[in-house]
């Protein structure tokens, strides 16, 4: 009967516990950080002894360094990062280790390690997309004036320029910073002294520790901090959902761009591969997964939003599933921004090919219906006539010498009038470059582009000074955490 009983519980760790221990991997360093600060706070409430911290931290210390050596694992039977780090640190210190989960529970620690861990990634994440928007600025200055088509429907629609396209992602994940940005006042407060889920009765100081590691504040409601985990995980993973789908719709330009019927653009030898059976393929293989792995992140999401769906007030294990989810989408977009970076930073564009483009397709005809408008014909008469006047050019195969005169005949007979129109103001009203000098407030204008790339790099600057920043303040409670270690263990 017992060794049945055993083979149920190892049955069991098993499928509680085995998957989630690998995770658990990546929060070693996370959670030595936390257990040195909470001895830290332990010992100034008076909960622990000097010879209590000095024993303890002593254990924590041997573990950090056997870890960085490689010498350290995470075992089953302890389920968790958690309980494998305090039996380190009891089998080492004793009983004096084992007043180490003093006013606290893994409720509270999980969330701590977990906030600490999506801090730094939110820190990565955000100074990859800074760089990212730089790369896409600074080859919008290169391309002001390369003329390109923009399509609607995937159809010829207007003239516009290689910098336009590039501004337009350049704004893209812009957006995509703020919203992850957004996240950091939520992140940057610790949940360490909720304890299990009603706090503690025991004198501790939460500010205190919040300040060891770099928190700038604490997320007080005890009840909050429990029942909330994955809550930040699915903001984090929905921005991410955004940053995919926006990496995926670039890479599905350069996609299209690269096939030769548009010869827009050639990717680098290395982000493509050829084919076993045609001699003569270029496949983009690694924009095609840049699009393919959206769907990773999408799928992550809905599986954090599933298991939080209809759970009571307080902690369930159910919460512990959203882990993977949260941290195979973070990989993801960090692998993803990285390889597109290069991807696209290696990419040639073919800008004579983009602007010869332009011959065919009439892209400048609502130009036409705008120089109509401004010569006193109402919109709507004036789509009507250039659109059968675009017909007739077609089915015709009208001149170019001869536009005029069928214009003035489509007009003649659909608005009772010749228009006020010369030659050379149709000849420069369907002319691409001309039109894109028009095309100010918001358009492919290199007036108005130049404009929006200073004020664009204007931002992203702040934004990187303000990245510098929050990352030196973390730096610096991190070496004040170390010194007090240090001071204690005296090292000097």
């Amino acid at each position: 009967m017992a060794e049945e009983n055993a083979d149920a519980w190892r049955k069991t760790l098993k499928y509680t516990a085995c998957e989630d221990i690998k995770l658990d991997e990546k929060l070693v360093y996370h959670d030595i950080l936390g257990n040195e600060a909470h001895a830290l706070m332990l010992y100034r409430c008076g909960l622990l002894s000097r010879e209590d911290l000095r024993a303890i931290l002593g254990a924590l210390d041997k573990l950090l360094n056997a870890w960085r050596a490689g010498k350290f694992s995470l075992r089953l039977e302890f389920e968790d990062v958690h309980m494998n780090v305090e039996h380190f640190v009891i089998e080492r210190a004793g009983e004096r280790g084992a007043k180490l989960h003093t006013a606290r529970s893994r409720n509270d620690q999980v969330q701590l390690d977990l906030r600490l861990w999506m801090r730094d990634c939110v820190l990565a994440l955000a100074e990859r997309l800074v760089g990212f928007i730089r790369l896409l600025l600074d080859l919008a200055e290169v391309h002001v004036d390369s003329l390109m088509p923009a399509y609607t429907h995937f159809q010829p629609a207007q003239p516009s320029t290689l910098a336009h396209w590039l501004l337009a992602w350049a704004n893209a994940f812009s957006r995509d910073f703020e919203r992850l940005w957004a996240l950091w006042r939520w992140l940057d407060l610790s949940p360490l002294g909720a304890g299990a889920i009603s706090g503690t009765t025991l004198p501790i100081d939460r500010v205190y520790v919040a300040e060891l590691l770099g928190f700038s504040g604490v997320q007080w409601n005890s009840l909050d901090v429990v029942s909330s985990r994955g809550e930040l995980e699915a903001e984090l993973v929905m921005v991410l959902a955004l940053l995919a789908t926006h990496m995926g719709r670039l890479a599905e330009d350069l996609v299209l761009w690269s096939n030769p019927h548009f010869g827009f653009v050639a990717l680098a030898d290395e982000y493509c591969t050829g084919s076993s059976a045609m001699p003569q393929k270029r496949n983009p293989d690694v924009a095609e997964l840049l699009r393919a792995r959206t769907g990773r992140i999408y799928g992550n999401l809905i599986h954090i939003l599933t298991v939080l769906k209809g759970l009571p007030t307080g902690y369930s294990r159910d919460m512990q599933e959203t882990k993977k989810a949260l941290m195979e989408s973070v990989e993801t977009a960090l692998s993803s921004l990285d390889i597109l970076h290069d991807l696209l930073s290696t990419a040639k564009f073919d800008v004579e090919k983009m602007r010869d483009s332009l011959r065919s397709g009439f892209y400048t005809a609502t130009d036409l219906a705008e120089l109509l408008v401004l010569r006193g014909v109402p919109f709507r008469q004036a789509y009507g006539v250039v659109k059968e006047f675009l017909a007739i050019v077609q089915e015709r195969k009208v001149d170019g010498d001869r536009w005029l005169e069928a214009l003035q005949e489509v007009a003649t007979r659909r608005i009772g009038r010749r228009l006020n129109i010369n030659k050379a103001e149709l000849k420069e009203t369907l002319d691409p470059a001309s039109s894109v000098k028009r095309r100010v407030a918001g358009g492919p204008s290199p007036s108005w582009v130049r404009e929006e790339i200073e004020e664009l790099r204007a931002k992203v600057d702040g934004w990187g000074r303000m990245l510098d920043e929050k990352r030196s303040r973390i730096e610096t409670a991190i070496v004040r955490l170390n010194s007090l270690v240090s001071e204690v263990l005296g090292r000097g």
